[in-house]
């Protein structure tokens, strides 16, 4: 499985919409999962790709809605919110939740 990552730096300086970095990351890197940070919330997207976001970005209160952002269209992302032991389970709780996604990753089932 190839994972790639990579800082988008919208959160700073957008250059590029976000269905057009995924399709040449997609084209290039052909990862089976990505996680692009500073990425703003693909709105716009692909819906051939599945996604996991915060919707309310790093800073709730200001309109530039940016964070972390799990993208796939080759496997399935399963959100995961909290970890559980064999005696107790642990909701998971960020200072930024929008900077921070965390997923399963399925492949074939």
């Amino acid at each position: 499985m190839r994972i790639a990552t990579w800082n988008l730096k919208q959160a700073t300086a957008p250059r590029k919409k976000v269905p057009e970095l995924m399709a040449w990351a997609d084209s290039k890197i052909q990862a089976d999962a990505y996680v692009f940070t500073e990425a703003k919330v693909p709105v716009d997207a692909d819906q051939s790709w599945q996604y996991q976001w915060n919707p309310e970005g790093v800073h709730p209160d200001k309109p530039n809605k940016w964070g972390t952002v799990l993208a796939s269209n080759r496997v399935k992302l399963s959100s995961v919110t909290s970890v559980n032991s064999r005696f107790r389970s642990r909701q998971l709780e960020f200072a930024w939740p929008a900077a921070v996604q965390v997923a399963d990753v399925i492949k074939d089932g």
